[in-house]
This record gives structure tokens, C-alpha cells and sequence, in this order.
């Protein structure tokens, strides 16, 4: 069920792992030719096709309505966690938000970055039989603080409205616009907009394979944030770490989907065994115990180390979505890791808070994305633009080597266009103060 796996078994089970794409690649482009040719059209016909849903543009855009009065069908609980995981990722991204940034050089020439705003996004919302608000404040919140100022929500149509979790955590959000189709239709109407649903400039939110190969195809037309792939989590623990937590965390990923991967890397073979103990004890327990098993049993494993350091090493290979740390001291460890979507650090920073309420997004990079890629944040929902304020004397210093490099690229445009504010030839790229 929980295998113990050598490290190059490890590596085989992972490279197996990556997800075909082909099946949905050929339906995803016929799709696409559909709500290009047809807009409005195309998006009732396949939402009646796919999702059994017969809507009209009448229907299509859920009432504002709905999302204002969303708090009186939530319980007060439900409702109390929402508020403080919106503030606390609020705050969180704020604090975190890119500062312009702008100084003098040595010639008195003004130079540096301003972040502007995206001005739309649009925001896939997942179907299925779950409600995953979170979600929703992890994709929306970090737009909101950026300063966008356009931003729709798109979700699978249902015989039933959508879950007034989904539509109170939009109302937080401030986001009024939501429709009602889902599936690559409504990646593409998004892209390209339609009589109904407007276009916009990036598009973000998980999605099922059909999602993921519609973002892929509208990349460069419209920005994304990445494709996602099946949750993975990577645990270190050595002795200090207690058993049942290590697997209690090890299932909070498995329980996701039958492709999740949960690896647990330690120097200890009793903690190992006992970790063993501890999720066939609560496998027996959890309602999601036959995917969480499953998960484990294709994907899973753990891993003998002869230290954390090698733990790390075989981490920063793997570049896993989540990092936990359960091991003594753990901040003594930060220099080490290279390749992480989140660290969680010691015992108490269990990655299902992360999930919900931490407050960074837990929209992570996966299948080894993070190698080169970063989890969203309101970075993504800005434009870095240069800026460039040159005086005279840092034009008539700098010049001169700017021209030989043009000569020298061949491009006699690029030199004219700095000879005729000099007047005269260069003499040389010597800077002149």
C-alpha cells in the first residue's frame, strides 16, 4: 500500500507519472475551431453535450444577485474561516507586493521598473461534486491586490447554482461576474471572447486535462498561470517527527486523486515502519480511503536516507509542489533547498494550512515545474515596465559606446539616431563625465 521504494525506483515511478496528453490535445482543438466559428453558439451546444446543461445567453451569466445573498446559505463557521482566510491572504500578498522601483546612475539619468496592473484575468473555477472555495480566494486575491480591475469567473454549468461557498468566497473577491460554462469551451471564450463572455488578458485556475491542454493552446494569445498537474507532496522527517502527523500530511495529498504523489524520505527505519502503521490505521477511517490508497499505492513511497542533507539532495530533484520539513531544527536547513513550490517548516506547519489559510497562494508549480517556476502571486498580475529618463550629460557620456555597438551589429539606424543628437562622429567609447 506504502511501498519502501530505493531512490532509482523512486525516480522510475515519477518519470512514469507524466500525464497523455494526446487524446485531449485532438478534442481541445476541435473545440477551439467550434467557439471560434460559433462563439455563444458553440457554448451552448457543447455545454449540453458535455455537461448535460441546456443553457441560453439569457442563462449563462449567474445573477449578481446570487453572490450577494450567498452568506445566508452558508453556516456561521463556514462563513467566520472564509473572512480570515481572505484577510490573511490579502495581508499576505500585499506585504509581498512589488514596489516600483526607480534611481540615478552616475550621470544623473533617471532608470529603473514600474509595475502596472493586468487590466482583465479571468478565472476558471473547477465543477465536479466538490466545492473548492479556496481555490477560489488563492486565484482571485493576489489579482485584487495587484490592482486588477477586470476580473470573471468561469465555472461547469449544473442542474443546481453553483455552491454558495463558491459564490460567498466571489463576493469576498468583490467579483460579480460569473458564468456558467466550463470544460476548453470556456478557456477559449475567455481567450477570445464571445457575444457573451468577454475577452481577457490572462486566465488562471486548475482545471481537469481537458483545461490544462485548452490553457497550452492560448498561451502567448493570452497569458496563464501554468499547467497544473496531479498534487505532490515531498516529507522529510527524521526521528523527532511524530508518526501519525508525517502520515495524516502523506494523506492530505493522496486523498486529492489517484495521481497525487505523497514521498516520504527519512534516515529513520522505524519511523518509516511506524508511518506505515499509521496510515492503515486511518485509511480504515477516511471517506476518501479508496483514493488516498490508490494514490499510494501507484505513486507513494518511502525512501531510506542516511541523512537530511541526502533527504534534500534527492528533494531537489524531484522539485516537488510542497516540501515539509519535520525534522529538528529545520530552519538550519533553508540554505539547502533549491527546488520547492512552498517549505513548511517544523512539526506545526502542517501544508494543509498552507492550502487554506496560511497565506501565500497554494497555487504551486508541479511535476517538477519548480525548477524554474514560482507559485501565483501578485507578481503575475503585474507588468514590470522599464523606465528610462536620460539627461544630456548621461547621453553625451554614454553615446559613444552605444554607437560603436551599433556600427559594430551592423545596424547604421540605430547609430544615426544617436549621431544626430551628438552632432558630430564618435571619436570613441571612452564615457565622457
Amino acid at each position: 500500500m506504502f511501498p519502501a521504494i530505493t531512490e532509482d525506483e523512486l525516480f522510475t515511478r515519477l518519470g512514469k507519472r507524466e500525464q497523455n496528453f494526446e487524446k485531449a490535445r485532438i478534442a481541445v482543438k476541435k473545440i477551439k475551431e467550434m467557439v471560434l466559428t460559433s462563439g455563444d453558439d458553440a457554448l451552448i451546444k457543447l455545454s449540453l453535450e458535455l455537461d448535460g446543461v441546456n443553457l441560453s445567453k439569457n442563462t449563462m451569466k449567474f445573477p449578481a444577485k446570487g453572490i450577494e445573498e450567498s452568506e445566508r446559505y452558508i453556516s456561521p463557521s463556514l462563513k467566520e474561516a472564509l473572512d480570515l482566510a481572505f484577510k490573511r491572504i490579502f495581508d499576505f500578498h500585499e506585504k509581498i507586493k512589488p514596489q516600483n522601483k526607480l534611481f540615478f546612475d552616475d550621470y544623473g539619468n533617471l532608470i529603473g521598473k514600474i509595475y502596472i496592473p493586468i487590466e482583465s484575468v479571468g478565472v476558471y473555477i473547477p465543477g465536479g461534486s466538490a466545492a473548492y472555495p479556496s481555490s477560489v480566494l488563492m486565484n482571485i486575491v493576489p489579482a485584487l491586490v495587484a490592482g486588477v480591475k477586470k476580473i470573471v469567473a468561469v465555472t461547469p454549468p449544473k442542474a443546481e447554482p453553483p455552491h454558495p461557498a463558491i459564490l460567498y468566497a466571489l463576493k469576498l473577491c468583490n467579483v460579480t461576474e460569473l458564468y456558467t460554462v466550463g470544460g476548453a469551451q470556456a478557456i477559449f471564450a475567455l481567450a477570445y471572447g464571445t457575444d457573451t463572455i468577454p475577452k481577457v488578458d490572462k486566465i488562471v485556475g486548475p482545471g481537469n486535462v481537458y483545461v490544462a491542454e485548452a490553457k497550452r493552446e492560448v498561451s502567448g494569445v493570452v497569458g496563464i498561470d501554468g499547467f497544473a498537474g496531479p498534487s505532490e507532496v515531498v516529507v522529510i522527517a527524521d526521528n523527532s517527527a511524530n508518526p501519525r502527523w508525517v502520515a495524516a500530511d502523506l494523506l492530505a495529498q493522496a486523498e486529492h486523486d489517484e495521481n497525487s504523489t505523497s514521498i516520504l524520505l527519512s534516515c529513520d527505519e522505524s519511523l518509516i515502519e511506524e508511518v506505515r502503521v499509521a496510515l492503515e490505521s486511518f485509511l480504515a477511517t477516511l471517506e476518501s480511503g479508496k483514493t488516498a490508497s490508490s494514490s499510494l499505492s501507484k505513486w507513494g513511497g518511502a525512501v531510506k536516507v542516511k541523512d537530511v542533507y541526502e533527504a534534500i539532495e534527492i528533494s531537489n530533484r524531484i522539485a516537488p509542489e510542497h516540501l515539509e520539513l519535520m525534522v529538528e531544527n529545520p530552519r538550519a536547513y533553508i540554505g539547502y533547498i533549491k527546488n520547492a513550490g512552498a517549505v513548511f517548516l517544523g512539526p506545526f506547519s502542517a501544508e494543509s494550512l498552507g492550502d487554506y489559510i496560511a497565506g501565500p497562494s497554494h497555487v504551486l508549480p508541479t511535476g517538477g515545474t519548480s525548477r524554474f517556476s514560482s507559485g501565483l502571486s501578485t507578481e503575475d498580475f503585474m507588468k514590470a515596465t522599464s523606465l528610462i529618463s536620460v539627461t544630456p550629460a548621461g547621453f553625451y557620456a554614454l553615446s559613444p559606446c552605444a554607437g560603436e555597438i551599433a556600427k559594430a551589429e551592423g545596424l547604421p539606424a540605430h547609430h544615426l539616431s544617436l549621431k544626430i543628437r551628438n552632432g558630430r562622429e564618435f571619436a570613441g567609447c571612452e564615457p565622457r563625465h
